[in-house]
C-alpha cells in the first residue's frame, strides 16, 4: 500500500530514540523483573534522530543486551537522555563489574573517554558510525559502566509559508 504524507502529517518525534526505548524495556523486561532490579530512566525531552526507528533499534537492542547481561540480583540500571545542537545522547549506566578499560584517549571517540576493547561494542560501534554518530564505554567512578550513544539529531522544521 503506498500512502502519501503532507509535511504536517508526520510527527516530529517519528525517530525519537524515547520511543525505541520503551520498546527494550518491554523486551527486557521479564530478564528485569527476574532479576529484581531497579530501573531509572530520565527522557523528559523529545529525541529524534536522523536514523529510522529500525535502525536505532538494532543499536539500542544491542546497548540493552550489554548492560541488562551483566547486571546481578537486585542490580541497577539507569537510563539518561539529552539533546544538544545536532546530537542526541543516551546514556545507558548498569551497576555490573567495571569492565578493563584502554586509559589512553582515543582521538576518534567525541568527547575522549576510555574505549572498551570488547567484540559486541566494536560492532555496536560499527553500526553507530554507519549512522554517523559514536558509541562508547566508560568506568563509572561508584562502579559499573556507562554505556554512551551519540546519534546526529532531527531538527524539527515547521513548514514555510
Amino acid at each position: 500500500m503506498l500512502r502519501i504524507y503532507n509535511g504536517e502529517e508526520i510527527s516530529h518525534t517519528a525517530n525519537d530514540l524515547r520511543i525505541v526505548v520503551r520498546q527494550c524495556i518491554k523486551q527486557w523486561q521479564p530478564i528485569l523483573a527476574q532479576k529484581q532490579c531497579q530501573v531509572t530512566i530520565d527522557l523528559n525531552v523529545s529525541m529524534p534522530v536522523l536514523c529510522q526507528a529500525e535502525d536505532t533499534q538494532a543499536l539500542l537492542s544491542g546497548m540493552f543486551e550489554l548492560t541488562v547481561g551483566r547486571l546481578s540480583e537486585r542490580g541497577e540500571l539507569s537510563i539518561i537522555g539529552c539533546r544538544s545542537v545536532g546530537a542526541v545522547e543516551l546514556e545507558i549506566a548498569d551497576s555490573g563489574a567495571t569492565l578493563p578499560c584502554d586509559s589512553r584517549l582515543d582521538r576518534l571517540v567525541f568527547p575522549p573517554r576510555a574505549v572498551m576493547r570488547d567484540r559486541q561494542l566494536t560492532v555496536l560501534q560499527a553500526l553507530a558510525l554507519s549512522f554517523g554518530g559514536r558509541i562508547w564505554a566508560t568506568p563509572c567512578p561508584q562502579g559499573g559502566m556507562a554505556w554512551t550513544l551519540r546519534l546526529p539529531g532531527r531538527v524539527a522544521n515547521k513548514r514555510a509559508a
